[in-house]
């Protein structure tokens, strides 16, 4: 049995397997392999090749490997046979569809990863590798859905309904390349995509290429606290609010807040925030959202109402931290309360 590929280009150099087995039950000798190579390969040893098999005992086999060169286009028939002496025992016959290389070749210039939001670039090659002008022809990129289309290099015109932009080439001469580019956004996290480009003429496609991108998003937290920009009276309780913003593409996971609190300070509630078990009144540890993550472009709000039991300058202190913090948001601040007799 031969093991040949069904295609091959003209330039490809085309492996042949052949499998040599002895189903008798006795042993064999004196075989020899014989290749007529067809017109459409080439082999430096010439067209017709011979090879010896050493004793094979029953149930034994031998494998030899040829690789042969495509040399030129059209139906490439390969006999190969086995014959002791005069008789052959054995024959495997394989097509193989040599094909001229394309006129015209597609390169497409396409970063593997890209951020969600962030403008990125795909250029566009078009080489007509032929000794003869092509043209008129017309080349579509078609997006994919996912990524929103920016703008273009030369008179393209876009089709947002399918995600297509199309340039018209009157000619490209032999041996020239011609290049585009457009300008993107991805919008769509965590997808593999691929970009589809298409050379055509006269109603023929003349080359094709396929480009995949994935895109991946960040996180970006934040921390925004108010309520401590005005005077609190001693006694009473009050508001502050802390915001944790998402303004990236990728959720916020893990989310902690920590809470430093003076003895003169009361927590008397949180909302919006579950207490962790082993806190004490001075050092608090809070999850924001029931542990739910914070997705892109949302914000926790947590409020925590306060009471001052006495008047003076009170320093609390604020951290936030998630998985994607290496070292935690922190901010301190100082509130004011005033005596209850001072206010009217």
């Amino acid at each position: 049995t031969v093991a040949a590929p069904k295609q091959a280009k003209i330039g490809d150099v085309v492996t042949l397997k052949f499998t040599m087995t002895n189903k008798g039950q006795a042993t064999r000798s004196g075989i020899v392999l014989r290749n007529v190579i067809p017109a459409q390969l080439s082999h430096p040893a010439g067209n017709d090749l011979e090879y010896p098999l050493p004793t094979l005992a029953s149930g034994e086999s031998r494998v030899v490997v040829l690789k042969v060169t495509a040399k030129a286009a059209g139906q490439a028939i390969n006999l190969a046979t086995l014959a002791n002496g005069k008789a052959i025992v054995a024959q495997d016959e394989d097509t193989i569809e040599v094909a001229a290389p394309p006129a015209v070749k597609i390169e497409q210039t396409i970063p593997k990863e890209s951020a969600v939001g962030r403008n990125t670039s795909f250029k566009i090659a078009v080489t007509n590798t032929s000794t003869e002008p092509i043209g008129p022809a017309t080349l579509i990129q078609t997006l994919p859905p996912g990524i929103d289309y920016l703008n273009a290099t030369g008179t393209a015109d876009y089709d947002p309904v399918n995600g297509r932009v199309t340039w018209l080439l009157p000619t490209l001469a032999a041996g020239s390349t011609t290049t585009f580019a457009v300008a993107v956004q991805p919008r769509q996290l965590g997808k593999t995509m691929t970009s589809l480009v298409r050379l055509t003429s006269s109603g023929k496609t003349l080359a094709s290429s396929s480009h995949p991108i994935k895109t991946f998003g960040f996180a970006a937290p934040g921390l925004a606290i108010s309520g401590l920009e005005s005077p609190a009276v001693a006694g009473e309780t009050f508001d502050v609010t802390v915001k944790l913003p998402n303004r990236g593409t990728a959720p916020i996971t893990g989310n902690r807040l920590e809470l430093v609190l003076p003895t003169t300070l009361e927590l008397i509630k949180v909302t919006g925030a579950t207490k962790e078990a082993g806190d004490t009144p001075g050092s608090l540890k809070l999850t924001p959202g029931e542990g739910k993550p914070i997705a892109a472009g949302a914000t926790s709000t947590i409020v925590l109402t306060l009471r001052g039991q006495s008047s003076g300058q009170h320093v609390v202190q604020f951290g936030f931290s998630c998985d994607q913090l290496n070292r935690p948001l922190t901010r301190m601040d100082a509130l004011t309360t005033l005596p209850a007799d001072s206010i009217p």
